[in-house]
């Protein structure tokens, strides 16, 4: 019985710490966004606070006990791209072998489904089947016919040529990727006299650019791109097949598109996708088109 109680608290004290970890990585990632800086650890004798200082200003970060067993992150200066570099490795630890290794397998067959299928938009449900739009509940129009009226224009409109050269850098992908959330929430607040949660908005658009992203355009940068910057739409399969590739290192039982409560969840879970894909040669798109199935299979 105390096998059992000790291998349990075992069991979860290692999944808080990746939680930990991975948290750490998307702060430092969000560190880049401030001019180059130092980051370096000061221990206090009584309480063992760790303390990150940038510009003369410190501010509070895990305790000793919760930092890695790692010399680099101890009572010394650590650039910032060295700790960053640290904090991947710590995040790699937890990749799933076997998952990495059925990845990087699946990867030729995945990238076929690239700019495979010829556009013919007309009468589409561009992207989005009857069953993702069962969670779309209390709307007074049919979440799928309002869905497809703001789809239709857009596709209508679509320059293969235009949208490569706005799409050729992340920074373009993703201002165009806001640009389409906003408009679609704009289009639902007006015609159903409501917004969409963040999750239930973001789940369409990246399930609509999953869906042009399958298209042939004739334009070779365009599905490039597609292929370099676009999202993995997250739901309960790929939410569940992330879990699983991080060896089952976040505490998530039933994870589910509700729980993207913001763009900060979003933004991490994506950060996470990023780290595994690109660590077995593959993109967050492809990780999408690995990890979900039709019917949930």
């Amino acid at each position: 019985m105390n096998i059992s109680i000790t291998a349990t608290k075992a069991r979860w004290e290692n999944r808080l710490k990746a939680v930990i970890e991975a948290a750490w990585v998307y702060a430092i990632d969000l560190a880049c966004e401030v001019p180059i800086f130092k980051v370096f650890w000061c221990r206090k004798a009584t309480a063992n606070i760790g303390r990150r200082v940038c510009c003369d200003t410190a501010c509070s970060v895990r305790n000793d006990a919760e930092l890695p067993s790692n010399p680099l992150l101890h009572s010394k200066t650590v650039p910032l791209k060295q700790s960053r570099h640290i904090m991947e490795e710590l995040i790699s630890s937890h990749f799933s072998s076997a998952h990495g290794a059925s990845f990087a397998q699946a990867l030729p067959a995945l990238s076929k489904k690239i700019g495979n299928v010829p556009f013919r938009p007309s009468g589409s449900d561009y992207g989005v089947a009857g069953n993702t739009f069962r969670a779309y509940r209390g709307w007074s129009e049919p979440p799928s016919k309002v869905y497809r009226l703001w789809a239709e224009p857009i596709c209508a409109q679509l320059d293969p040529s235009s949208l490569a050269g706005q799409l050729g850098s992340q920074e373009g992908f993703d201002a165009w990727h806001k640009s389409l959330a906003d408009s679609l929430q704009q289009h639902w607040v007006e015609t159903q006299g409501g917004a969409l949660s963040f999750a239930h908005q973001h789940k369409l658009i990246d399930l609509f650019v999953k869906w042009l992203s399958a298209h042939n355009f004739d334009c070779k940068p365009l599905s490039a791109s597609f292929l370099s910057h676009a999202n993995c739409a997250l739901d309960s399969q790929t939410l569940k097949k992330l879990n699983e590739c991080l060896s089952m290192a976040l505490p998530l039982s039933n994870p589910s598109m509700g729980d993207i409560h913001s763009r900060h969840t979003y933004a991490f879970c994506q950060n996470l996708i990023d780290r595994f894909a690109t660590h077995h040669g593959g993109t967050r798109l492809l990780f999408d088109y690995f990890a979900w199935r039709r019917g949930g299979g």
